[in-house]
């Protein structure tokens, strides 16, 4: 099954996230976190939960293929916001690099993750 592919207009088959729940894991890791990642605000935990399971149950009600991106205590709770880590082309994933130091990891994690599901990993920028 060809598991990526370069669109931003094609409908959606299949999907990498990472939930709201493995990405703020719990109160105590968003207390220490949300200013130095320039949020606005503290996120609430319960709410940034339900509101990405509604967002899940819209991919599924579409029939996109979840998969899920692994919890990892050593990112940081912008790791939900996964798109920019790397880039799907036709023919394997380009992995990126991240500006915001909160946000350095989440490449090399995610190309741990294609790695482990046999995805291709091009190369990196």
């Amino acid at each position: 099954m060809k598991l990526t592919c370069h669109s931003e207009y094609l409908p959606l088959a299949s999907v990498y996230i990472k939930t709201a729940a493995d990405a703020c894991i719990d109160d105590k890791k968003l207390k220490a976190e949300w200013e130095t990642l320039n949020y606005l605000s503290c996120p609430e935990l319960l709410e940034s939960k339900i509101e990405y399971i509604a967002f899940e149950t819209i991919l599924k009600k579409e029939g996109v293929v979840i998969h899920y991106f692994p919890r990892d205590k050593h990112l940081s709770l912008d790791s939900m916001y996964c798109r920019d880590a790397s880039i799907a082309t036709n023919h394997g994933m380009i992995i990126c690099t991240m500006g915001k130091e909160g946000r350095r990891l989440e490449p090399e994690a995610q190309q741990r993750t294609f790695q482990a599901n046999d995805i291709p990993v091009l190369g990196a920028i």
